[in-house]
């Protein structure tokens, strides 16, 4: 059995993917999805809606809002590789995707990978550029106070180091 830090709620490990090995490494604090911190899954599933829902109130100008296509922003597919919104993320959640352990990083990913796609199509300085900066560092401040176990992704923590420069 272990904890839930969230609700307080006691949940059988195995009930949530959880082997000997993995209360053992969640005990000593070294998990590989959550260091020492466990989130049951209704915990999980309600900090990432409310996670989501601040995304969307983060995204102002709307612009991360759908898919984007080469209609809306020529070139768009041939520079990004891996296109994420914040639809695809509702429905992602809703469908079950961020689910286990590992879900907040997964999560975590997906809504990174949002701004860095608008980094990386639009030019450094534009509205839209500023617009995925000022983005993405809030959702790392949020995601790191919600979920202080997940990390950025390699691309996006040197994304994020580098917009940190004056």
């Amino acid at each position: 059995m272990v904890a839930c830090e969230g609700c307080g709620m006691w949940v059988h490990a195995g009930a949530d993917g959880f082997s000997e090995a993995d209360v053992r490494d969640l005990s000593e604090g070294r998990h590989r999805h959550c260091g020492g911190v466990y989130l049951c899954p209704t915990c999980r599933s309600t900090l990432m809606a409310r996670l989501l829902s601040f995304m969307i109130h983060e995204n102002r100008s709307g612009i991360f809002a759908a898919p984007v296509t080469d209609e809306v922003a020529p070139g768009y597919s041939e520079v990004v590789g891996r296109p994420m919104d914040l639809f695809t993320m509702s429905r992602r959640l809703a469908h079950g995707v961020y689910s286990g352990t590992g879900g907040p990083q997964r999560f975590r990913v997906d809504a990174e990978q949002i701004a860095i796609n608008a980094l990386a199509y639009n030019s450094r300085g534009d509205k839209t550029w500023k617009e995925a900066r000022r983005f993405l560092l809030a959702l790392s401040r949020a995601t790191d106070a919600v979920f202080p176990f997940t990390h950025n992704g390699a691309f996006a923590a040197k994304i994020a180091a580098a917009l940190a420069q004056p």
